[in-house]
């Protein structure tokens, strides 16, 4: 696969990843499942643990390896990290594969939202 087409297709697939439209028809209407995208922090969540991105991947590179795809999967996912502190919490906790960054970054928006600042200017509880 040339340099060109290799880059076009991972831009495909980072414009999915964050929601937007594709370039390609016939992929506009691949998606069933729907995307959530968090309020707190803008990442990106597939409802069925990353399993949307995971097709994209392999769509786009099919002839990698798992190892490869491992990777690839794992970095795109940061990579669409919207908020800053979470992609940077992320990519500090080193993850091995799609669901540790996963849950790095659930671990992350969790305790973000359980500390946020109340409209009295109080700050919520902290619970276990």
């Amino acid at each position: 696969m040339q340099a060109a087409a290799v880059l076009g297709q991972n831009q495909d697939v980072r414009s999915r990843v964050r929601g937007e439209p594709c370039s390609d028809a016939d992929d506009k209407n691949d998606n069933a499942s729907g995307e959530e995208t968090s309020d707190s922090g803008g990442s990106v969540v597939s409802s069925h643990g990353g399993h949307d991105l995971e097709l994209l991947v392999r769509r786009a590179y099919s002839e990698a390896s798992e190892d490869m795809v491992t990777i690839l999967l794992r970095d795109q996912f940061v990579d669409a990290i919207d908020h800053q502190q979470m992609r940077i919490y992320v990519q500090q906790a080193h993850p091995k594969d799609l669901q540790e960054a996963l849950a790095r970054d659930l671990e992350l928006e969790s305790f973000l939202r359980t500390t946020r600042e109340r409209p009295n200017g109080n700050h919520a509880a902290l619970t276990r």
